[in-house]
């Protein structure tokens, strides 16, 4: 594609450019590289980009028909071709109960808000009280047993969102298949005030359901075998086997075959959150994804959140041969943000073949990672500043904190405005040596410490601003990179709503439970290493 040869000339013409020397070359910069959505700022000044590279990005979202395909996203064309399916998570956030999704010829949009209508009463009997177990208690404890997309998105947004939490509600997530997390979360809690949410698209996910057999018994064991019917709620798209299971129907809540795992949080899989937060918040959180949805789908390319923050990681990853992106939210209870990420963008674009099965001719998906900001400066951050490895950075800094004193808060965005800083400028010999004199160093010390104490610097990152981690941003901001992840989808022509790679241990791991477990010999297909794995497992299992 001409337009990828005319990119990759741009990035060669840049060679080592400086940033700091685009920002002397062009006083008015940060206005021009920035993206405002109401409240929300992106300012992506400080990427190695020039006009030329970013006229060319432009130009390859419209040679691969970007807006033809998000169009196709929100109208339910079959966006997830591997399998036949469109990825509707768009429509679990529409605001508009007279818009019109069809799939099959059948209008989707009816189902949603009737289902979304189910939710609602159901959270409000939550609040009010209304909900009560077996022994006539009221429910205030949530337990959610999920993994993945039934899991991270949700308990994410929980601790994002702590000061919204309503008084009285203690939630708890349980995903870990080991059992030690349910474990820990059964002995704190009390079984008569106590909902337990089964959240499982298959409703057959092993991880799951081994916690889920696991409290059935508990349950039970204390409440008697009505417990199950009156205590425990299921999210799945299969209403016979949440019925099978013994869940009561009204404890059924559906989600579509069309709503993918690591996208589902604004659909009944985000329940957890709006128990802990109330429908009132729920619905901010919800219409501030519609929102971010609407300019998606509304704004120019230009213009664009989510097409430029897209378009960067594709310049960057392909042109600029960077290996991996962090993310650092400057708000401690924001701190699981990137922990989200790392799913929706790993397992969506973790590609290596086109939507038509042939390869890919490109990098795709690079290593995500990230922290709480404060936190990541004394760990990772090193390694940006002076190692081998590429990286861009996401700077995510709400203005107000949730919590902590108006001077902490202070000490907060500094920190985060000097990390972006210091990697754009780095600190050069000159600079460190006149450092090194003034701190009092011999010139044989400064001459031995000089290669030790510079730092190249030149690392691109974007800076997001925005008021506060409430419900409403919080919201826009999961759709933000959504979307991001869309855009680089669509420029690598790969589909981003699949994830055959992870089937395959699954797979793997049915085949070997028996041997773990000491009832058979390993599979005689089995290598010769996990085989004697296994056997010295068993041995020190004894």
């Amino acid at each position: 594609m001409a337009q990828w040869t005319r990119l990759r000339a741009v990035a060669a013409s840049l060679g080592e450019t400086r940033i700091s020397t685009l920002f002397r070359h062009d006083p008015e910069r940060v206005g021009r590289y920035a993206v405002t959505l109401d409240d929300l700022h992106l300012d992506y000044s400080k990427h190695l980009l020039d006009d030329d590279a970013r006229r060319g990005l432009l130009q390859l979202a419209e040679a691969v028909d970007l807006r033809q395909r998000i169009d196709g996203l929100f109208s339910g064309a079959e966006v997830n071709n591997t399998e036949r399916r469109p990825a509707l998570h768009t429509l679990m956030r529409e605001c508009d109960p007279g818009a019109k999704v069809e799939v099959d010829g059948v209008n989707l949009v009816p189902t949603v808000f009737a289902q979304r209508q189910r939710l609602q009463e159901f959270v409000t009997g939550f609040e009010r009280g209304t909900l009560r177990g077996v022994t006539g208690k009221r429910l205030d404890t949530v337990v959610n047993l999920g993994v993945g997309g039934s899991d991270l998105g949700a308990v994410m947004a929980s601790h994002a969102l702590a000061g919204y939490h309503r008084p009285g509600v203690t939630t708890h997530f349980v995903s870990g298949m080991d059992g030690v997390q349910l474990a820990d979360v059964l002995a704190t809690v009390d079984p008569a005030r106590t909902l337990f949410i089964i959240s499982s698209k298959s409703f057959s996910t092993p991880d799951t359901f081994g916690n889920a057999q696991v409290m059935r018994r508990w349950l039970e064991d204390r409440l008697g075998p009505r417990a199950v019917a009156v205590h425990v709620v299921a999210i799945s798209s299969k209403p016979e086997a949440m019925t099978a299971w013994g869940i009561a129907d009204d404890h059924q809540f559906l989600m579509g075959e069309w709503v993918g795992g690591r996208y589902s949080v604004s659909s009944a899989v985000g329940l957890p959150l709006a128990l802990t937060i109330g429908w009132s918040q729920f619905s901010e959180f919800l219409a501030g994804m519609h929102r971010m949805d609407r300019h998606f789908r509304e704004a120019p390319f230009e213009q664009n959140m989510p097409v430029i923050m897209g378009l960067l990681a594709v310049w960057h990853r392909n042109c600029l041969d960077t290996h991996g992106h962090v993310v650092l939210p400057y708000d401690h209870r924001f701190g699981r943000f990137p922990a989200y990420l790392q799913q929706l963008d790993m397992e969506s674009n973790g590609k290596s073949v086109r939507r038509d099965g042939s390869p890919v001719s490109v990098p795709t998906a690079p290593l995500l990672l990230g922290e709480f900001g404060g936190n990541a400066q004394h760990s990772f951050l090193q390694l940006i500043h002076q190692g081998m490895e590429r990286v861009t950075v996401d700077f995510l800094l709400p203005a107000q904190g949730s919590g902590g004193s108006e001077g902490q808060q202070d000490l907060t965005l500094a920190n985060g405005l000097a990390q972006a800083q210091a990697l754009m400028e780095g600190r050069d010999e000159a600079a460190m040596t006149v450092a090194m004199q003034a701190a009092g160093l011999s010139p044989e010390r400064i001459e031995a410490l000089l290669p030790h104490r510079t730092q190249p610097g030149n690392v691109s990152s974007s800076t997001l601003v925005f008021p506060r981690v409430d419900p409403h941003h919080l919201g826009m901001l999961m759709a933000l990179y959504e979307h991001r992840v869309f855009v680089q989808s669509v420029v690598w022509d790969i589909n981003p709503f699949d994830q055959w790679g992870v089937e395959l241990g699954k797979l793997m791991a049915d085949d070997l439970i028996d041997a773990v477990a000491g009832r058979a010999e390993p599979p005689a297909e089995v290598d010769a290493s996990t085989a004697a794995l296994i056997r010295r497992l068993r041995r020190y299992r004894e």
